[in-house]
């Protein structure tokens, strides 16, 4: 495959130049880019000296392009679809390279800024070091799983598989234990599913523990353990 991208799933720029590959169905290889891990970080910045994601290398045309705008306009060059990514209208194409910068220099750095600052300055605000996801499928689809879970106590049955599959891909992924014992527990204790279910959100939640000792891999054993009658109605418990 002639494209790889080189990128880190939790990065919003990264994110940016994700949408414009996925939206032309663009083939492309994905490399996430740990820069914590010494090796990740020295084979990114063989690449990249300046070490900063995103970059699309693409070898068919021996080119490395840096930056998530850059890196749209190469892919609307280079590698066009139904979709076009920028405007044909010269008029329309400054107007819309205004907006990408806008956002990016006034709006999404400083308030990563603000966001950054605030965790500094308050201990609550602070996670832990996780051991994230080192699947990119795996990663997606925990996300997903996740973002269906919290819709209501019923959909947490429905984002199980989507856990299971995460993990199954990555057995070491904590938070997709965590979420995975919250689901069972959740089933168990609000959807009428049987008592096996308890057992089976605690066992998951101890793999998350296993793995990484996070708050919401606390809640899911405190959940798991706790009697019914000692749980608020409409919420968890935490450590």
């Amino acid at each position: 495959m002639s494209l790889t991208f080189h990128f880190h799933p939790l990065s919003s720029f990264c994110q940016k130049a994700l949408i414009a590959l996925y939206e032309n169905d663009t083939p492309f290889t994905p490399q996430i880019v740990q820069l914590g891990e010494a090796a990740s970080r020295a084979a990114f910045t063989k690449l990249w000296p300046i070490g900063k994601m995103p970059v699309l290398r693409d070898n068919a045309r021996d080119r490395t392009v840096p930056e998530a705008s850059v890196i749209i306009e190469y892919l609307a060059l280079h590698y066009p679809g139904a979709v076009r990514l920028v405007p044909a209208d010269p008029e329309l194409a400054w107007q819309a390279r205004l907006s990408d910068r806008f956002y990016d220099l006034y709006i999404n750095e400083v308030v990563g800024k603000i966001v950054s600052a605030l965790a500094a300055a308050l201990p609550s605000a602070s996670s832990l070091p996780r051991r994230r996801a080192a699947n990119l499928q795996a990663y997606d689809l925990f996300v997903r799983g996740r973002w269906l879970g919290s819709q209501s106590y019923g959909d947490t049955k429905a984002a199980r598989p989507l856990f299971e599959k995460a993990i199954e891909l990555d057995a070491g992924f904590p938070e997709a234990y965590a979420w995975l014992a919250m689901s069972h527990y959740f089933g168990w204790m609000y959807c009428g599913e049987t008592e096996v279910h308890r057992s089976l959100a605690r066992s998951a939640a101890q793999h998350s523990l296993a793995n990484e000792k996070e708050r919401t891999a606390h809640e899911g054993i405190a959940n798991a353990a706790c009697p019914p009658e000692r749980l608020p109605a409409a919420s968890g418990v935490s450590d």
